[in-house]
């Protein structure tokens, strides 16, 4: 059996990616940025499927060590990972760049580039370690920033 890792597979494309994954037969490990969207998600998929070879995690992808336990665990509970699919990301609420705060363009930055190039690197350096896979899969976010109307 096959494994995949989403990160951002608690709502939206992550959460069809994750089903879609699992009605493909494959073990799935998904990750959700706060232990209640988790919760909320595996809740989901319960209702959804009868059993299931899926696990959720809480996990900031700008966080290394977060990024190595998802990992981890997959590993632990599947005992391996084929593809990791890079979803977790964000965007401003349409929003002109002059108008949002430095903290909030800072978080688009670190979530989408800082948790990609993370994500990449924790799954990159693993999947050599365990000898094949080797699928990172970034899907884009929308436009991120709006500079002029």
């Amino acid at each position: 059996m096959k494994t995949a890792i989403v990160t951002g597979g608690t709502r939206g494309i992550g959460a069809g990616l994750v089903r879609d994954f699992f009605r493909c037969g494959w073990d799935v490990a998904y990750s959700g940025t706060t232990e209640k969207s988790t919760e909320k998600s595996l809740l989901s998929l319960s209702e959804q499927f009868d059993k299931g070879n899926y696990i959720a995690l809480k996990c900031d992808v700008t966080n290394e060590k977060d990024l190595i336990n998802l990992w981890e665990n997959t590993l632990k509970s599947f005992g391996r990972v084929d593809i990791w699919v890079n979803n977790a990301g964000t965007t401003n609420e349409q929003a002109l760049f002059y108008q949002i705060s430095p903290d909030e363009f800072m978080k688009i930055i670190d979530i989408n580039i800082k948790g990609l190039m993370l994500s990449a690197y924790v799954s990159y350096n693993r999947m050599l370690l365990q000898g094949f896979g080797g699928q990172f899969v970034p899907v884009k976010r929308g436009q991120g920033l709006w500079f002029l109307q």
